[in-house]
């Protein structure tokens, strides 16, 4: 009895351990592949079979929706941003200076700044400048004066449209917390509103961390000015611009020029514009061809011609002035470099050459577009007088702002004023 007993229990026990082993491969099976959703069981109808089955009701509380958990204590209030701290509040700006600033008329230079406000342990700097093409053209970048003398400067990296500029200390961290980074110069091409831009902008301390900054741009506004008509007369008296020298051979070639206007970048000439001035030459000069003289950049030089300049000076009015105009269409999209004063012809009579010039002027044929030279803007400037290019056929070249009078040469070869010597005759 004990031993049926026993084994009875034993198979009992292996078959309990062969379905528990099932049973854990079919919840494996479940867990890899999700089996169809059951539908609820219905029991079958007893006795009448008229009546409808009877549909298992959920018991207790299973019919009511999971509770979603509340947020307790203060664990609802929105969280609230962190605030700047210390040092993570940005004070440092560089900016345009000034950050309006009215454009000049075209062929004329703008500068402007860029300004450093509220700089700290500031030892480098690195920025665009972005500008309208149209408008302006960039001419050149220098370092300002807010970090340490000695600076060094990266050359600037120049495109169509914009100029990477960068300086570094070699001498630690700059003084002030306000200056000036750098300072640009632009060639207005046309007088109109455009924005200049600041990009890149980057500071750092003498151990190359990044500084953080604002940066604000600047805008250019174009408003037109009033036109000023052509000055096409000149009466006795003021002041002008002298020019005097003594042509050393007769019959040889003369160029004796000095400047009153060069621009390196080169100013472009335009179809329909001239150049207007008025002339006045002494009784007593030898040679009476000269004025202003145009030259571009390719080494083309226009300037008067003895025929036409004949011509207008014998339609000179009684100040013995004359007015005299230079068309620029022959040299239409070419960039003009300087305007000179002076003569330049193949043959010239040995002899004094005194001239009086003023008035010089870029016009459009009825408005003044670029005024030159005018005696009524410079008489308290001096003029440098040196010459322009190589003298030929004559030993020196005097030129100044003076009264209205032309020189002659006395015995002692000494150039003295028209006026005074009529009085000692």
């Amino acid at each position: 009895m004990t031993k049926k007993f026993c084994k009875k229990a034993l198979l009992g026990i292996i078959a309990l351990s062969w379905l528990a082993m099932l049973s854990l491969t079919t919840v494996q099976a479940v867990d890899v592949e999700p089996q169809p959703r059951q539908r609820p069981q219905v029991k079958q109808p007893k006795g009448n079979d008229n009546q409808r089955p009877e549909v298992e009701r959920p018991k207790g509380n299973d019919n009511q929706r999971p509770e979603v958990e509340r947020p307790r204590g203060n664990d609802n209030l929105r969280p609230e941003p962190e605030r700047p701290r210390g040092n993570d509040l940005i004070s440092t700006k560089v900016s345009i200076d000034p950050a309006t600033v009215a454009s000049p008329e075209a062929g004329e230079e703008l500068k402007i700044k860029v300004a450093i406000t509220g700089g700290k342990s500031v030892a480098g700097y690195q920025l665009s400048l972005a500008y309208d093409q149209s408008a302006l053209e960039y001419v050149i970048i220098k370092n300002g004066g807010y970090l340490p003398p000695g600076a060094f400067t990266v050359p600037p990296i120049v495109s169509p449209d914009s100029v990477l500029f960068a300086a570094t200390s070699l001498a630690g961290d700059a003084k002030s917390a306000n200056g000036t980074l750098a300072i640009a110069t632009f060639k207005v091409l046309a007088n109109k509103d455009s924005t200049i831009k600041l990009a890149n902008v980057m500071l750092s301390d003498a151990k190359a961390n990044k500084l953080a900054t604002l940066k604000q741009h600047g805008q250019v506004t174009g408003q037109a000015k009033p036109k000023k008509p052509v000055i096409t007369q000149r009466a006795n008296g003021g002041k002008s611009l002298n020019i005097n020298t003594v042509i050393s051979a007769d019959g040889g070639p003369v160029t004796a020029l000095t400047t009153v206007y060069k621009d390196s970048a080169g100013m472009a000439a335009k179809a329909g514009t001239f150049i207007e001035y008025q002339v006045k030459f002494s009784h007593l000069s030898s040679l009476e061809v000269g004025g202003a003289y145009v030259h571009t950049a390719d080494g083309t030089v226009l300037g008067p011609t003895g025929v036409v300049q004949g011509m207008r000076q014998q339609e000179a009015s009684k100040s013995q002035w004359s007015h005299q105009r230079i068309a620029l269409d022959p040299i239409s999209g070419k960039k003009i470099v300087a305007i000179t004063v002076g003569t330049k012809v193949d043959s010239a009579p040995k002899g004094l050459f005194s001239m009086l010039v003023d008035n010089i002027q870029l016009t459009d044929g009825d408005n003044i577009v670029k005024p030159i030279w005018l005696s009524a803007d410079n008489t308290d400037k001096e003029v440098a007088g040196e010459p322009y290019g190589k003298l030929v056929g004559v030993e020196s070249l005097n030129l100044k702002v003076g009264d209205d009078e032309v020189s002659v040469q006395s015995a002692n070869k000494m150039l003295t004023s028209w006026g005074k010597m009529k009085t000692l005759w």
